[in-house]
């Protein structure tokens, strides 16, 4: 086989090589695009659970303080 026959070979197997790296790369990225969408939903509910406890946390800190205040009152 000539040198031609050979680089050409070694070319083809290369492109090969190329095109399975850039569909590994698509699949690889499809997969990123679903499993976001899958989890949008469920960051939205972290975000309002977490503004629910924030809120909590600041009718705590009022009931605490109302709860300080009437210990303090005497019969």
């Amino acid at each position: 086989m000539n040198k031609y026959a050979e680089k050409m070979l070694e070319l083809i197997e290369a492109e090969k090589k190329l095109r399975d790296i850039v569909n590994e790369i698509a699949d690889k990225r499809e997969k990123i695009k679903v499993l976001r969408s899958s989890i949008a939903p469920i960051e939205g509910q972290i975000g309002e659970l977490e503004m629910d406890i924030h809120d909590l946390c600041d009718q705590m800190i009022f009931a605490r303080r109302k709860v300080e205040g009437l210990k303090g009152v005497k019969p």
